[in-house]
């Protein structure tokens, strides 16, 4: 059989399947439409910690719809007033997406958020699961803050049939951002992070990384440098036994509370723990420090995972390892490695170290060089009594085993030496007290006091007080080899203890408002003698 097509037999075809075609792209428009509409409220709020966000869904005609998303801080009562608006717009097609970008705002506190320029974006697949999100935004300042350029993306796997989550993985890179206020000053540096969830095989993962921070505010101020941090989480199979396995590593440089007598350390830390899989750990840490809130991202909680970290604690059947810890600081550091099981009575064994060598930490200041002299006081009384082992001219060693007597008592032992028995102490700058002594250190911080020591126009207020206090029975005052000055003062009768404090705490209050914080000054004493009025 023979077919002739001529000219207008080929017009119709074409202008049908043209039709058709256009037909079934604008069923499948209007379908997403529907679809969107059925995944939108008209209005939904969401909880995000100390954040509220709102999202209003509007027509906006045919082919589209426009929406309105709010972010505010949360109270009782839902959304605050908003710092930050932005209008979205849902396009459907063959890769159906919504677009948000900000709306100006008149408030001066949110102007920086509307000069950042920030975007969001989704994109779905034809059959409307999720596919793809990205948050994008600008650096922008003014005379208190700044914002760095930054950008978070998120792939998302979606099965279609279950309308569940088959995985998810979060990337992001903020940029360096600063902010002053009276009497504070946040300065961050750019960071990283990467969250990862998977269905099957289960999987939960997370890693951080910054190149610094520095606070000051009310609170001690406080720096730090380089910081990583990675937490990943699976199901596994260990002799036969299902268990969650937690492996952690955590390496911080550079750390720096001002105003305490630690000195800048460093910490370095690789651990795995290992729980039975209704233990989770995500899950607990989620509700047990951050909130319920946290618990609904996925994989923070898979399904049958417990939430009392009280009740997980006496579930037993737990076992950890520490493969790396290390601490160090100017002249000294600890290390320490091992294991501990937790059958039903908790039991462990870690080999220590600590060495007295160059960190590359820089000079040792006068306080830390204290700080090395007393705790290496505290490792050779400990090597006489057997607990700890020189293996070199800066370094000891010691095997810590703890666990329960059949008593039900724990134990603990260093070297096979009880430590119960022990008689070394460890005392950071100041010598122990005697219940009716009081003991004073003044060390110097800062110039001039670090180069010519604590001198008469700091100590003789203090000397002429204890003269004039006829509850003091004795006093000496003697200067170290690092500059500070040690008062021991003994009081003829302990129930006088508490005002021979109280008067010294007065005169040393008296001393600061004068130098400051060039001096760093402790007082120590027994808890009799403490006055009635602080406790």
């Amino acid at each position: 059989m023979t077919m002739n097509f001529n000219r207008k037999t080929c017009m119709r075809l074409t202008a049908g399947t043209v039709l058709c075609g256009g037909a079934a792209l604008g069923g499948l428009l209007w379908w997403q439409l529907q679809a969107f509409d059925r995944m939108t409220d008209s209005r939904l709020e969401r909880g995000m910690g100390l954040f509220a966000l709102e999202l209003e869904r509007r027509d906006g005609g045919l082919l589209q719809r426009d929406l309105v998303l709010r972010l505010g801080f949360r109270t009782e009562d839902g959304l605050t007033e908003s710092f930050l608006v932005m209008n979205g717009r849902f396009r459907p097609g063959l890769r159906p997406s919504v677009s948000f970008e900000p709306v100006a705002n008149s408030d001066p506190d949110a102007a920086i958020l509307v000069k950042a320029d920030p975007r969001i974006r989704f994109v779905f697949s034809p059959l409307m699961s999720p596919e793809e999100a990205e948050v994008v935004w600008r650096g922008a300042s003014d005379e208190k803050e700044t914002i760095g350029d930054g950008r978070v993306t998120a792939d998302i796997g979606f099965d279609h049939a279950r309308r569940a989550l088959t995985g998810l993985t979060v990337s992001g890179r903020l940029g360096a951002s600063e902010s002053r206020w009276e009497g504070g000053h946040v300065k961050s540096a750019e960071k990283t992070f990467e969250y990862v969830y998977a269905e099957s095989p289960l999987k939960f993962a997370f890693s951080y990384s910054s190149a610094g921070d520095f606070v000051k505010g009310e609170l001690m101020p406080l720096g730090m440098g380089p910081l990583s941090y990675s937490l990943t989480v699976t199901p596994e199979k260990e002799a036969g036994r299902l268990r969650n396995a937690t492996e952690f590593k955590f390496d911080i440089r550079d750390v720096n509370i001002n105003d305490s007598e630690l000195p800048v350390f460093d910490l370095r830390f690789d651990a795995g723990l290992y729980t039975p899989p209704n233990v989770w750990l995500p899950c607990l840490s989620a509700h047990f420090v951050l909130g319920s809130d946290m618990a609904d991202l996925p994989g923070i909680c898979p399904d049958g995972s417990m939430t009392d970290i009280f009740a997980a604690s006496m579930q037993g059947n737990v076992e950890g390892t520490v493969r790396d810890l290390r601490l160090a600081w100017a002249g000294a550091e600890l290390t320490l490695k091992g294991s501990f099981v937790n059958h039903g009575f908790p039991g462990g064994k870690f080999e220590t170290g600590v060495s007295f060598v160059d960190t590359g930490k820089g000079p040792v200041p006068g306080s830390v060089d204290a700080l090395n002299r007393d705790l290496r006081q505290y490792v050779e009384a400990l090597e006489k009594e057997g607990a700890v082992k020189r293996v070199g001219e800066d370094a000891y060693e010691t095997t810590l085993e703890f666990g329960l007597t059949p008593e039900g008592i724990l134990k603990t032992t260093a070297n096979g030496r009880d430590m119960d028995e022990s008689k070394a102490a460890f005392h950071w700058g100041l010598p122990s007290t005697e219940p009716n002594e009081i003991i004073i250190k003044i060390s110097p911080k800062a110039e001039p006091y670090l180069t010519k020591g604590v001198d008469a126009a700091v100590v003789e207020p203090i000397e002429k007080l204890l003269t004039g206090l006829d509850a003091v029975q004795r006093w000496s005052s003697t200067r170290n080899e690092y500059g500070a000055q040690v008062l021991v003062i003994t009081v003829d009768d302990l129930a006088r203890a508490p005002e021979v404090v109280e008067a010294l705490d007065v005169r040393l209050e008296q001393i600061k408002e004068v130098v400051q914080d060039a001096v760093v000054m402790e007082m120590r004493f027994a808890p009799e003698a403490m006055p009635a009025e602080w406790e």
